[in-house]
């Protein structure tokens, strides 16, 4: 029989290898998270009313994991279109909702170890960071400020590229 004090860590060491085996695997969270980011796509270029062939080049080139890049001047009226964009997808893209429920609601949330990448390579993550962003909120609406949304195409992340 062990100490007390020894068996308890044991049985510390023992709930938290529990809790890691019980983790989803990186692979399905990246496929959800890719899932999430099409919709997400769609979303911002109708929100955005862009015309529908550079809609299909963007989207073309996001699932053939090809560096693509969307331009966004920052205004209140945009401001407003993400939140709404932001809404929508969390409310009836299962993708995004369950993306959103992994990392940020859920009290047993997931954003640690190799999942915080996977989801800081997301556009949920990127959009969220903006909408949030005091700097941007603070600012003078009569500045101009542009976003840039894109990826390299060497890995599936998307990342706010450069803010003028």
């Amino acid at each position: 029989m062990l100490p007390p004090d020894l068996e308890d860590i044991v049985h510390s060491y023992v709930d938290k290898f529990n809790a890691w085996e019980s983790l989803p695997d990186p692979k399905a969270i990246k496929r959800l998270v890719h899932g999430s980011d099409g919709d997400l796509i769609t979303r911002l270029c109708g929100a955005l009313g862009m015309p529908q062939n550079m809609y299909w080049e963007i989207r073309t080139r996001f699932e053939g994991n090809r560096t693509w890049l969307m331009s966004i001047p920052v205004t209140v009226e945009m401001f407003k279109k993400w939140d709404k964009v932001l809404a929508r997808a969390v409310a009836y893209c299962w993708q995004t909702h369950a993306v959103f429920w992994l990392f940020i609601q859920n009290p047993q949330n997931i954003y640690y170890g190799c999942y915080t990448a996977i989801f800081e390579g997301s556009l949920l993550y990127q959009l969220l960071s903006i909408v949030t962003n005091e700097d941007f909120l603070e600012s003078d609406p009569t500045e101009s400020t542009t976003v840039y949304l894109g990826t390299d195409g060497t890995r599936q992340q998307v990342a706010v590229f450069h803010l003028v």
